[in-house]
């Protein structure tokens, strides 16, 4: 016999002994997992509950800070108007400061009427009851929902103008420094 018949048929022979110890089972067996009882639906319901519950809490905190931002925002108009008509008195030019301070007061008006709307809808609480917990699930949605979008636009409202509004003080102040002693 040649070399090559010979290594042909050991290796015929390995893979025929691998593809045996393959297919008959060998070791321990595991218990095979049970089966998954399906969800009872008034745990599924109360779970929609519960999470539309966590999301008409977490609104009524972001309507809060909202609250606390428009305090801030009028402090802010406040001193940036006190810095324009003190910089105005000096003579000097604050016209890229007035446009933004505008800017941020128009869209202060807008973002307040958001937030007094998105304060309404809150305040109903259709779906909710005084404790905030679900008694309608489906005008809980819908009152959760409908308060979403304007407490978003607020904070996309928000956050332009003032970036705006500081960015605008910021090169002002770069390019009037405040004098030394």
């Amino acid at each position: 016999m040649n070399l090559r018949k010979l290594f042909t048929m050991g290796l015929v022979a390995m893979l025929l002994v691998g593809a045996i110890a393959f297919a008959l089972p060998g070791g321990s067996v595991a218990a095979q997992a049970p089966t998954p009882q399906p969800k009872d639906p008034q745990a599924k319901t109360q779970q929609a509950g519960f999470r539309l519950e966590k999301a008409f809490a977490a609104e009524q905190k972001l309507l809060e800070k909202q609250a606390q931002h428009f305090d801030r925002a009028d402090a802010i108009i406040a001193k940036t108007e006190a810095l324009v008509a003190k910089a105005k008195a000096n003579g000097k030019d604050t016209t890229a400061i007035e446009a933004a301070l505008a800017q941020l007061k128009t869209k202060e008006a807008d973002a307040r009427k958001l937030h007094d709307d998105a304060a309404v809808i809150l305040a109903t609480h259709s779906g909710f009851d005084a404790n905030g917990k679900v008694i309608d699930a489906g005008a809980a949605k819908v009152t959760v929902q409908s308060a979403k979008e304007p407490l978003k636009e607020v904070h996309t409202f928000f956050s332009d103008a003032l970036k705006a509004t500081r960015d605008a003080l910021k090169e002002w102040r770069q390019n009037h420094p405040k004098p030394t002693k």
